[in-house]
Order: structure tokens, then sequence, then C-alpha cells
């Protein structure tokens, strides 16, 4: 199971569903102004992430945010995954909408980062720190940024088989240049001034974790992902999991030269002493906090954040499936709606087949929720109760003995892994057309023939149940489906596997829904799914969106406009969906209560949600509910120079004001003195000295083709505010805070917020943060030390 679990974890789908509680606020603009729908989800979006970054501030939560971005938009390269839906006190909490309207209209090329292996998000990705050319790489396709190197002169990551990035020399690169507009260019705090003890332990040289080194398993059942496999590399470095490594005192090993057993190279307590770091730290674990020794006294901190990156871990694999779970109720006739469709619409009956292995296994695994019935059925050839039930000569068995074998989109494996996918038997096609599969060829039949004797035998089953009275009825249910002894049932050996995470006795309820037609509801269901996968129609839309789109290789790789063709081809006017479209049906499907079977299924999906609730009771009760609730935000002065997401330059601000809580041992706020960012400072912080001693894959030190992509001359691991002398060194721990709960305390902070589209593609918008401005309850404007 563990090995099935850590595939299953990495399961990323970049959007979900809109919620009644936190959702669907409306923006705040001119009173004259009715914003459009688009305005309104592109607002909804800019300002869930603007929330994010103030909320970690040392003012504020005091977290770093950098491990929370990736929580949310690698969660598959990292294994943690914060849950985007879960229900709090009878109440649902939902930052779904905010997180699709995010990544679907203002960044949806940072969704294709998420690939198979190590990738992280760091704040300058989200902030417009630097120049534009910064972002280019990731708005063209290439799924990378260019912040960090190899040991062998890389500077690219998530590249498959080829040499890629570590994670060295993080911000160094020469090519790299800060934004020219002074409001983008003092963003540069996200990356590091941002958490408990940053700068102090920055200006003792501490610069955060060892380059390479992954998040820190500090939950969870299972360390993360390494780029060893296929070489995907990695652009982790110091402050990539400040929370996780400061919790726990050690990172999982990407790097290629360490054995993955040997940790002592991600070591704070090893890199501590080999630099020879005037800090006496102490790891914390799940249960006790970090320390370090200030003043003669160990001086506990980073409370908050280690509990968020503790509860991403912990609900990776609950996450991911309350995230399917969520999703059945985000679908609609919007823009954002029609998109969330089309992407789960892709793990149900994939059009285009993915080629990362954690995605691919997940087409699978949801398509055999359907091919399972066919395989079902084949069970039914050799199984004595059913040959009891119906006659050893009925008319169904004598079906089901003709029936060729069902398609394995997920071979039957014990413990299924990412190498038990049949990857020729999945995809749309395999549903109506499939005919047989030998040494991984598989056979199509045109005419739809095997799909269609399958859908004449589940005619046979529902109109035998049809005929019976209750009491034979129940013993179809018992037979078949919900087996009242040791010797499973047909259906549930072949639904072995969701019914291990759907839970057995939800399997059971529902089953005998509806007066014991719970069971045959689904049958009907599956009837109409394979029906659907026989039309002509349909199958002549999903070729044309195959064949135009199959080469990017994954749904999340789609720029913006290419999202907006593919549901076109698929049935999205702009308004709706076309009635005999792909989907059209599935929006039937999922939405229309009147369908046998729809109340059933959304049971059955929608009950996975429930998985997280008790592990978020304790992060939401102390983190995230001043994030998520509206309660503690009031956004204000809305203004917007688009009525398109896709506008070049197109802009929009805003003003939030908070009133949550927020850490009380931070004097943050009344640091009232503007530091300035030269045009050279690296927001990394990166203290190259600390990486001249590693060594490359022959055994010799980091190739002079790293070194010669990096420019040494950057401002790098030095605190602005120190240097400037804006703030003392003995001040810094006052500043940063120690981000311990019993600080917490009601906070007034206003914010004044940017957003531009810095992209110059007209098909695929790339907004970032452009501006922060940061006021205190006297209305009092403070600055960062960076």
């Amino acid at each position: 199971m563990k090995k099935l679990i850590s595939i299953l974890g990495t399961v990323s789908l970049a959007s979900s569903i809109i919620m009644p509680v936190v959702a669907c606020r409306k923006i705040e603009g001119d009173k004259d102004t009715t914003p459009t729908n688009l305005q309104n989800e592109m607002s909804i979006g800019a300002e869930f992430m603007s929330r994010l970054i103030i909320a970690a501030r040392h003012e504020n939560l005091n977290f770093n945010v950098n491990e929370l971005l990736s929580s949310l938009i690698t969660p598959e390269g990292n294994q943690m995954r914060l849950p985007q839906s879960y229900n709090y006190n009878n109440q649902q909490i939902s930052i779904v909408e905010e997180v699709t309207n995010y990544k679907k209209f203002l960044a949806p090329s940072l969704e294709s980062l998420d690939q198979d292996r190590a990738a992280t998000t760091m704040a300058s990705y989200v902030m417009g720190m630097y120049d534009d050319e910064f972002y280019k790489p990731m708005i063209s396709g290439e799924k990378t940024f260019y912040d960090t190197v190899g040991l062998d002169g890389e500077y690219k990551f998530n590249q498959p088989n080829v040499n890629n990035a570590m994670g060295y020399l993080a911000g160094l690169n020469k090519n790299l240049n800060l934004a020219k507009e002074d409001s983008r260019k003092a963003l540069a705090w996200g990356i590091q001034d941002t958490g408990p003890l940053t700068n102090y332990l920055l200006y003792h040289n501490l610069d955060g974790d060892t380059p390479g080194g992954n998040r820190a398993q500090a939950g969870g059942l299972l360390p993360p992902w390494t780029p060893l496999i296929d070489n995907w590399g990695t652009n982790s470095s110091g402050y990539s999991f400040y929370n996780s490594i400061m919790q726990i005192g050690k990172a999982g090993p990407t790097n290629p030269n360490v054995a993955a057993g040997d940790k002592t190279l991600f070591s704070l307590k090893e890199k501590i002493a080999k630099n020879n770091l005037d800090v006496n730290y102490t790891p914390g674990s799940t249960t006790a906090k970090p320390s370090v020794e200030i003043g003669g006294k160990q001086v506990e901190f980073n409370q908050a954040g280690g509990e968020i990156a503790q509860n991403a871990q912990d609900n990776n694999l609950n996450g991911a499936f309350a995230l399917f779970g969520s999703l059945l109720g985000s679908v609609s006739n919007s823009a954002s709606g029609s998109l969330i469709l089309a992407e789960l619409a892709n793990y149900f009956m994939p059009v285009i087949i993915s080629n990362t292995s954690t995605e691919l296994f997940m087409q699978g695994v949801i398509m055999t929720l359907i091919t399972n019935v066919w395989k079902a059925i084949n069970l039914l050839k050799t199984d004595s109760s059913a040959k009891a039930l119906y006659g050893a000569d009925s008319e169904i068995l004598r079906f089901a003995n003709d029936l060729t074998t069902a398609p394995e989109p997920l071979k039957d494996a014990l413990i299924p892994s990412t190498t038990d996918v049949n990857t020729e038997q999945v995809g749309f096609e395999i549903l109506g057309k499939f005919s047989s599969a030998s040494n991984g060829q598989v056979v199509l039949n045109e005419n739809f023939q095997n799909a269609k004797n399958l859908i004449e035998i589940l005619d046979l089953i529902i109109k035998d149940f049809e005929n019976k009275d209750s009491a034979a009825q129940a013993k179809v249910i018992t037979t078949l489906f919900d087996s009242e002894t040791s010797t499973k049932s047909v259906f549930e050996k072949a639904y072995k596997l969701p019914i291990t995470f759907l839970r057995p006795e939800t399997w059971k309820t529902i089953m005998h829904d509806d007066n014991n037609n719970g069971a045959i509801n689904l049958i009907k269901f599956a009837k109409l799914a394979f029906e659907f996968a026989c039309d002509p129609t349909i199958n002549e839309q999903v070729t044309k969106a195959k064949n135009k789109y199959q080469s990017k290789n994954s749904f999340r790789n789609l720029t913006s406009g290419e999202k907006q063709d593919f549901i076109k081809i698929l049935g999205y006017n702009g308004a709706g969906f076309e009635e005999k479209s792909f989907l059209n049906g599935f929006y039937s499907a999922f939405t229309d209560t009147n369908i046998k079977g729809n109340k059933e299924f959304t049971t059955m999906v929608m009950s996975l949600k429930k998985i997280v609730d008790t592990g978020m009771k304790k992060a939401h009760e102390n983190v995230y509910q001043y994030i998520f609730d509206d309660k503690y935000w009031k956004k204000s002065n809305f203004e917007i120079n688009t009525t398109s997401n896709l506008d070049l330059n197109g802009k929009m601000s805003f003003t939030l004001n908070y009133t949550g809580f927020g850490d009380h041992s931070s004097t943050a706020s009344t640091q009232t003195k503007k530091v300035d960012v030269p045009d050279n400072f690296n927001p990394y912080q990166t203290i190259w000295q600390h990486q001249e001693g590693e060594l490359n894959k022959d055994g010799d030190k980091m190739s002079a083709k790293s070194w010669d992509l990096i420019d040494k001359t950057k401002v790098s691991g030095k605190v602005l505010g120190v240097e400037q002398n804006v703030i003392s060194p003995d001040a810094l721990v006052a500043y940063d805070g120690t981000g311990l709960y019993e600080n917490y305390k009601p906070v007034e902070f206003q914010y004044n917020v940017e957003w531009q589209n810095i992209s110059s593609d007209v098909n695929n918008p790339y907004w970032v943060i452009s501006k922060i401005d940061c006021f205190n309850k006297e209305g009092t404007q403070f600055y960062n030390i960076y």
C-alpha cells in the first residue's frame, strides 16, 4: 500500500470546485460599473494569491510563503498538498474557485511547472520582482525558470532525460535582472524576508537549506520525490522549504551524488558545522518546535510554518482524492466551470493522454471506474453465485461468456504503481472501440461492437432486476454488488482499489441506496457512459481535439488560448455547451439529477471530500481561517483597465484590509524606514561561498561551466536593512518574530496591491503582483528589510 500511496499522493489537478462559503465574492469598484464575469473571476484569483503572500508576512501569521505556494501550485513535485475544500464545524470551506481563477485566467503557464519531479514554486514566480525576461521561458512552454544551476552548467529543470539544474547558486545567474520599476523591485522581500528568524539567521550566514535538498519529511507517510529518476532536476534551494526544513532539520535528498539513505549533506546542523556558523540550532519534530540559542536562551520558533508544512504532507494523498470529490460541484457553463469540466473529463475519458507518469497513472486509475464495469461482467463467467442467481444457461451469462476481455488501463497488481499503467489502453477511444490487447498492442473495432455487446448485457441485467420483487432484488444486490459473506461479489472484486479509498461502508450504503436500487442506478449510469463512447459525433469531436493537442502531452500544458480552443472543439460555445457534444455529455451526467445513477455517482465521488475534514481542523483554527475567511479581509478600491485576461499590459489594483490574527512578537509593522534595493540584489539570498566545495558527477568540484553562469558581485546573503543601517543586528529577532501561536493577537493592517500582465503573448497571459504597499493601524507605511 505504501507504494500505491506514493503514486496517488502525487496526483495534481490544477483546479477544482466553486463552493459556497469562501467563494463567490464580488469585486468592489466604480459604483456605476458592473464588473463582467471574467473581471470578477480575475479579481477573485488575484485577491486570493495576494492574501497568501500577505498572510505569510512577519507582522501577520509569520511563515515562509514559498512552501505554501508549492503545496498549491506544484503538489506533485513535492508530495505535499493543501486541501482546497473541507468541512469545519459543519461549514464548508473552499478555496477552489480562487485557486482555479488564478491558474486558469492569470497564470495558466504556471500549471505546467508541476511535472513528475521536484519542482518547487518560489514567490518570485507569483510576485513580479524580476524583469519580464525572467518569466518568458515559462510563458513560452519550457516549464522552467532559469533561477538555479546544476553541477555541470545546466540552468533548466523539468527537462526529462537530460542533465538538469539542481538548485545550486540560486538567483546568481548573471542574466537575471530585477525589474526596473521600483514598485516591482521592492517585492524582492518575498523569497527570504517572510517567516520567523529568517533575517536573524541570514545575518549569521545561514541561508536556508542546502541546494538540491527537497522538503523535509515533516509528516505524512512518505519522503518527497527526488529528481534522480529520468534526471528531472530541481530548483530547490535555500528558502524553498524553510518551514519544514527548520522544523525537522534535514531535507530529503535530491542531489545525484548522494545515496538515497545518506542525508548528512542535507542536515542543517551539518551545514552549520561545515561552514563554522555562529548558530546554535536545535531541530524540532512533528510534535516539538525547533529552537535557536539567542542570548544564552533557547528561543523556540516556526510553530505556524511547521504546522502548515506537516499538514500539507499529512493531507497529500487525502487532499488529492478530496480534490476529485470537489470537482463535481465545480462544473458550470461559465468560463472557469467549463475549463474545470474539461480537465475532469480528461481523467475519466482521456482525450489528451499524459506523458508524465503520475498524471498518466491517475488517468488510468480514474478510467477504471468505467472499465471495471466491463471487468465485473467478465467475472460473471466463472462466478458460482452469479450462475446460481441467473442460471448457467441464462441469456445474461450466455452474453457474458461471449464478451471479450475488458480493457485494462491499469494492471491488476496487488499494489499498483506507475509502472502498472497500460498506456496503450488509456484513452477515450478504448471505451468504445476496444477489441483486444496483446504484448503492448491494442486492436480497435471501429464499429464499437464489443462496447455494444456490453451495453446489451447491462440492459439485460437492468431489465431482469426491474422485473423482480423486492426480495429477489435484494438477492441481486448481495450476489453481484455487496456480498454479506467473506467471499466478495464480482463488482467488489472488480472495484477493490476504489473501495479501499472510498471505504467499504460508503460502498455498502450506495449499493443499497434508493430502496436497493443504488447499484442498478449505477449500472444505468455506466450504460450511458458506454453509449456515449460509441456515439460517432462525440468520437469525431474527440478525434479532432486529440489530433490537434495530443502533442502537448497534458491538459495543463496548453496555453490559455489553446485551452479555449480545446473546449470549443469539444462543445463549449462561450455561453454554454452544444447539445450534441463531448462536454455537454459530461455536464449532463454530472449535474442532471434526473439521470439514473447521477445521485449515486455523485455521492460516491463527493464522499471522498470527507477524508480531509479531521486532518484540517487544527490547521484551520490556527492558521488557515485567517487566510480563507472573508470576515478577516475587506477588499475595496478595485480598478481594472481591461475586460480580458489576455490583454497585454493589463492591470488591476485593490486595497486589502486585514483584521485577523498576527504575530505580536514581530516589530515589522513599526519598521518605517525605506530600504534601498540595489539593481544587483539577489532575492534568493544565496551565499555562494557555502557551495564552493560541491562535487560534480565525476567527483570534481562544481565545473567551471556552472561558475561561468553566475555573477559573484551580486548583493547576496546580506540583510539589506543592516547593511544600510536601517536596523541594527540586535533588533533582527524582534523584527522577524518567532511565529508562535502564543503571540497571535488581532491586528489591523492595510495593503495596496497591484497586478499586471507581463506576457507578450496575446494568447497566454502571465499576471504577477507588481506592487504591495503596507500600512499599519496608524496609517503609516512600513517596509521590509530584505
